[in-house]
């Protein structure tokens, strides 16, 4: 299983408080997207938005809903978190090896526990447009 997180690009001059603010305003910005039905797909240098696939039928039937928002018990983007920050940059992320890091791999990758990924399948949520990151770091500076 592989560790699901990302580096986000931060200016330097940011203090370790702002990048914690920082980096928790774009957690928040993940989490409000996921659950929204948004992901991102592309290069981490050039991401774009993507809607979620849709659900099965079967699945969207035992959740009693077809809204995509990757919230069936809530465990997963609540332990969505910021991991590290160091001059420049914010890890966000999962606890590796966690439970909530399995879950992430199988929506991010489309695997669902699978031996291969599914990039029709996946649900890419672990990411944030250029111009949310630009909108975030505009609040906190």
């Amino acid at each position: 299983m592989a560790w699901q997180k990302l580096r986000i690009e931060v200016p330097e001059d940011l203090t370790a408080g702002e990048r914690k603010e920082a980096g928790q305003a774009m957690v928040d910005k993940m989490v409000e997207n996921a659950t929204n039905g948004l992901g991102v797909t592309g290069s981490a240098d050039n991401p774009r938005r993507r809607v979620f696939p849709a659900y099965t039928k079967d699945y969207a039937k035992a959740k009693g809903q077809t809204s995509v928002d990757l919230t069936l018990s809530g465990e997963m983007l609540s332990a969505l978190k910021v991991i590290s920050s160091k001059k420049g940059s914010v890890l966000i992320g999962f606890d590796s090896g966690s439970e909530a890091n399995a879950k992430a791999e199988g929506n991010i990758t489309g695997s669902y526990g699978q031996p291969a990924p599914n990039k029709k399948k996946a649900r890419d949520f672990l990411g944030l447009l250029r111009s949310e990151v630009r909108d975030i770091l505009k609040e906190i500076g």
